[in-house]
């Protein structure tokens, strides 16, 4: 048995949202067949972030990852 959690899908609807305490602008809502939760961009990002570091997906240019840290001032990304 595994301790793998259950895969999550996106349910298809997001939201723009305004928070004053962070740079967080959208939420993607998902679901697993007991939970429904959801995950902000910024989430994301550092998700594709850790994949780029590990190889799984193309690394992006240095220009982009830039651009996206000046929207987004929260975002943990470490070199």
């Amino acid at each position: 048995m595994s301790n793998i959690p259950e895969k999550a899908e996106l349910t298809g609807e997001a939201e723009k949202i305004h928070c004053d305490n962070c740079s967080e602008e959208y939420l993607f809502h998902l679901k697993d067949t007991v939970h429904e939760f959801s995950i902000g961009l910024i989430d994301i990002l550092e998700c594709l972030h850790f994949a780029e570091e590990q190889g799984a997906v193309p690394q992006l240019p240095p220009e982009w990852w830039i651009r996206v840290e000046n929207k987004f001032p929260d975002l943990s990304r470490r070199e």
